[in-house]
């Protein structure tokens, strides 16, 4: 999801989700269709609310809510975009 599209102003890039990311299933109600970016993207914004940025992206980092043997896994692939550094909120 773009940043601009969650309104901050003169933001570049994008929020990326692990193909991993899935619906909480409480079991209630069928899912045959569920869009959830937004809403983790909306997530994201208020738990960043506040931080400090730069004024321009740094190059090369991945941002998670936390770094556990899952995240480490996804090293290599990380660095094939470019992302060699991985950092938690």
């Amino acid at each position: 999801m773009a940043l601009s599209d969650l309104g901050w102003e003169g933001a570049t890039g994008h929020l990326m989700f692990p193909e991993t990311t899935a619906v909480f299933d409480r079991g209630q109600r069928p899912m045959g269709f569920v869009h959830g970016g937004e809403g983790i993207a909306r997530r994201i914004a208020f738990l960043t609310d506040g931080q400090p940025w730069p004024d321009t992206p740094s190059p090369g980092i991945a941002v998670f809510t936390r770094v556990d043997d899952k995240v480490d896994a996804l090293r290599d692939a990380l660095a094939g975009y470019g992302l060699d550094r991985i950092d938690a909120l």
